[in-house]
């Protein structure tokens, strides 16, 4: 059975990968070829640049990794991580899967693995590498709060209301 392996993106350099989304490639690429049967699914949308973190992301596996030939989608909507897990399980309701693993960054674990679970409705794997900066502690604490509090009394896997939920509150969905 297929494994989505999903590769957080981040803030690019202008249309250029930092050596923080090229660790994200990488390790995203070491686990799907560790799973075997895998699908790469690289997500973020346009922040800091023309061009969108997800296809940044896709130029660095093309590029660095040639000679690997998993299968990977772009999704290329989202502007935080909020946005990945939503737009990122809206586009894999489309796909049998078994397994969804989330790579990101160390300091990013806990609230990425807490958005894509509740919006898939499930449980999912997280993937990182390296330990977690301690002065990253309480903004990623805040943030996982934050998240928590804008789909209180929400339905987990419920995405229309999920959906709304975002419109109605998150200033970065509400222009959609």
């Amino acid at each position: 059975m297929l494994t989505v392996v999903v590769v957080l993106g981040c803030r690019p350099d202008g249309n250029r990968p930092t050596s923080e989304m090229r660790k994200r490639v990488r390790h995203g690429v070491e686990v799907a070829m560790q799973e075997g049967s895998s699908l790469l699914l690289f997500s973020g949308g346009r922040t800091a640049s023309i061009e969108s973190e997800a296809s940044i992301m896709h130029r660095v596996y093309e590029t660095d990794f040639s000679e690997v030939s998993i299968p990977s989608i772009l999704e290329n909507r989202s502007l935080d991580t909020i946005g990945n897990a939503y737009f990122s399980v809206s586009i894999l309701s489309h796909v049998d899967f078994e397994r969804l693993i989330v790579v990101t960054s160390p300091s990013h674990v806990r609230r990425s693995a807490y958005l894509f679970s509740f919006m898939l409705g499930s449980e999912v794997a997280t993937s990182t590498f390296g330990k977690v900066p301690e002065e990253m502690t309480a903004v990623e604490e805040r943030r996982l709060k934050m998240a928590k509090t804008l789909f209180e009394d929400v339905r987990s896997g419920d995405m229309d209301e999920i959906w709304k939920r975002m419109r109605s509150f998150h200033p970065l969905y509400s222009e959609i």
